[in-house]
């Protein structure tokens, strides 16, 4: 139960934040309407052109909040991984943590020894 109104309180934080970030822009959009309104001589021609970049930068971002609210949303997501060999599900295959963090992020994994194992593995009684 916990785990699904985290996700139902995500979701909704993620709603408003675009409702907001559109919202902004619609208001952008307002502001230059009432301006050009309010400052003689009106240019229609003006308005118009400033009303569409307005609206193209607004999708651009909107569409790229959405897609960082997804790519947020597969990151934090719950990985099966098999205990013995390490490999991960992703949709219906296995593969590798390597391959599933090349797929989505721009991550290069690098060896390192943890210190734990550091010293099992220079304990002269190592198994």
């Amino acid at each position: 139960m916990h785990n699904s109104l985290v996700r139902w309180s995500k979701e909704l934080v993620e709603k408003r934040l675009l409702i907001l970030v559109t919202g902004g822009f619609a208001a952008t959009v307002v502001t230059c309407w009432v301006t050009e309104l309010a400052d003689p001589p009106f240019s229609l021609q003006q308005v118009c052109i400033d009303t569409f970049i307005i609206m193209l930068v607004g999708a651009f971002t909107v569409h790229w909040t959405r897609k960082l609210l997804q790519r947020i949303r597969h990151l934090e997501g719950r990985m099966v991984i098999c205990p013995a060999c390490k490999h991960v599900k992703v949709d219906e295959e296995w593969v590798t943590i390597e391959q599933v963090m090349g797929r989505s992020t721009d991550v290069t994994l690098a060896d390192r020894v943890c210190p734990d194992c550091a010293k099992m593995l220079s304990s002269p009684y190592r198994l």
